[in-house]
């Protein structure tokens, strides 16, 4: 007990010193002055101790915001590639393979665009290829690089895309959104209505996924269109519906265990399919509710709910964790048994797209103003200013 009231002492001490008006001592005669003092202190102790069993007392340092995980840190490092200057754009692939985009644009909107990539974090940056736009130059103030697949990194430039495999060193055409029948997915997964430019096992009404193969049949219901496909470590296939005709779209759930089959699990309001990076957790998340339920067995099994998403970027990362972020609230760890921890990446505004986890499991937090910061929950983070 005493070492609790020393502790709550000199925790009180440190962080209230000031917040109360000063014991007239020059008042009291000698003899009372400490013992007027140690009673004084000691009816504060007490009430420290026994007030909400233990808990704080609620003066101006309770709205002071939780320190940050142990081992957080945060970095920046400034992109610095020959040629490029101005704003630009960055992506990575994991926390060591990264490329930027400088536009290089002036006032006229001239631009002398710059690729560069990154192996090593972004210590250093070495000059890559960008395809020619012909007479879609005038694009390059709005092109954007994106990594939509683990061996594909992409530049949209208004209605057409360039994909590389090799990182950028070569690059083809395609029309943008136009990987004909590609679906939301964390892999690289297209519904084979349309089989032209794709290999020669590519069946119509088929699921194909990049360096899989077949995964088996694309669930259909009439008056739905497919939105999303996650194929788990199984090999079991989760997919979201959304409706044709209502608005705001409904989202229906279905599950096939080994894509022969597809069974409706429920029907919902608007609704998202998150995944974690090692395809182990499957989560259903409600946009407007914050509703969740942990997908397994071809079940939905309820989770404590999170805030409402409308405005909110979720992803999964694994172990039973999700990462929120909004420009109202920053960057936030949730877990079913605790109440979001704040994690204190500098966010101002949120990007596009906001919350990526990467191939090695790191997240990657893009703000309004392009920054991009690169980390892992408890360790370092990253910021390519």
């Amino acid at each position: 007990m005493r070492d609790t009231v020393q502790d709550e002492f000199a925790r009180f001490a440190e962080e209230a010193a000031g917040t109360f008006r000063p014991l007239p001592l020059d008042a009291l005669p000698r003899r009372h002055r400490h013992r007027r003092l140690r009673v004084w202190l000691a009816a504060i102790v007490v009430g420290a101790l026994t007030t909400g069993g233990g808990v704080a007392l609620r003066t101006a340092w309770s709205d002071r915001p939780p320190p940050p995980p142990t081992g957080f840190r945060l970095v920046e490092r400034p992109v610095v590639l020959a040629g490029g200057t101005g704003p630009h754009q960055v992506v990575f692939r994991d926390r060591r393979h990264g490329w930027v985009l400088f536009r290089n644009c002036d006032s006229a909107g001239k631009c002398a665009p710059r690729l560069g990539s990154t192996d090593d974090g972004g210590l250093t940056w070495r000059p890559r290829t960008l395809p020619d736009l012909g007479n879609g130059s005038s694009q390059w103030p709005l092109a954007r690089l994106a990594w939509p697949g683990k061996r594909t990194l992409q530049l949209d430039a208004y209605k057409l895309s360039w994909v590389s495999t090799d990182g950028g060193d070569t690059w083809a055409m395609e029309h943008r959104f136009g990987r004909p029948g590609w679906v939301n997915s964390p892999d690289p997964i297209r519904v084979c209505d349309d089989p032209r430019g794709a290999d020669a096992t590519c069946v119509p009404g088929r699921l194909q996924m990049e360096g899989v193969g077949d995964i088996g049949v694309a669930p259909v219901r009439t008056g739905w269109s497919l939105d999303t496909v996650v194929r788990t470590a199984s090999g079991a296939l989760w997919a979201t519906l959304r409706h044709n005709v209502q608005f705001p779209s409904p989202t229906l759930l279905l599950h096939s265990a080994d894509g022969t089959t597809w069974k409706d699990v429920r029907e919902s309001a608007e609704a998202r399919l998150l995944s974690s990076p090692d395809r182990t957790e499957v989560w259903f998340a409600v946009i407007r509710t914050g509703a969740l339920a942990l997908l397994g067995n071809g079940v939905a099994v309820e989770q404590p709910s999170v805030p409402p998403l409308d405005d909110t970027s979720v992803v999964a990362i694994g172990g039973g964790r999700l990462l929120l972020l909004s420009g109202r609230d920053g960057l936030r760890l949730w877990t079913a048994a605790n109440a979001p921890e704040v994690i204190p990446v500098p966010v101002r505004s949120v990007g596009d797209p906001p919350l990526q986890v990467l191939d090695d499991g790191a997240v990657a937090v893009v703000d309004g103003d392009g920054r991009t910061t690169v980390g892992t929950i408890d360790g370092t983070w990253i910021r390519y200013p």
